[in-house]
């Protein structure tokens, strides 16, 4: 049986399907497409029209979402901040546009961007961690920050040393180090 067939089987108590509706079967249905196509929502495909008044009506069961032109979903559970936390490990870094607005949270190693995973302040709170301001594209600053921020990740996931990584780059170690800041 495959993940997907057994994730259809179980539904969390209290997300049971309403009944009288043309609904799929329980399975995922939102995926977050920033950079680990993990899903945060789980729910019912509508499968058929219901007429303004049954659609109306379906929403006391749930969220209605609209998946793409035409096509809705009844979504019954999110993953919540909390969850996230438990399943893929600390807040370890977030990002904000050049104006202050968020645009992603990374738990652990994996980042997401649906602003459902936003973490509470409360949440932020009991975590130490970086929070990245992405300057305007197409000034200076933002190509700079841009380089120095892959720069970095890429030390990070090569497991260079300072030195090693500066050799590399023709660069001294004091300007990797000032990168890292």
């Amino acid at each position: 049986m495959s993940a997907h067939e057994q994730l259809n089987e179980i539904i969390p108590e209290g997300c049971e399907p309403p009944l009288g509706y043309p609904l799929s079967s329980y399975g995922p249905l939102c995926f977050d497409g920033g950079s680990c196509d993990k899903v945060y929502a789980w729910g019912y495909k509508i499968l058929h029209h219901l007429g303004e008044e049954r659609f109306n009506s379906l929403g006391k069961y749930g969220q209605l979402i609209c998946l793409s032109m035409g096509n809705w979903a009844l979504i019954v559970k999110w993953l919540t901040p909390e969850e996230a936390v438990e399943k893929y490990g600390p807040i370890t870094h977030q990002q904000f546009g050049p104006q202050g607005g968020w645009r992603s949270v990374t738990y652990g190693s994996t980042q997401f961007t649906a602003k459902e995973l936003k973490p509470s302040p409360e949440l932020e709170n009991k975590f130490s961690y970086e929070k990245e301001i992405i300057p305007r594209r197409g000034t200076l600053e933002a190509d700079n920050s841009w380089v120095f921020y892959r720069l970095k990740e890429i030390r990070r996931e090569s497991r260079f040393s300072q030195e090693k990584f500066a050799k590399l780059l023709c660069v001294t170690k004091e300007t990797v180090i000032k990168w890292e800041q």
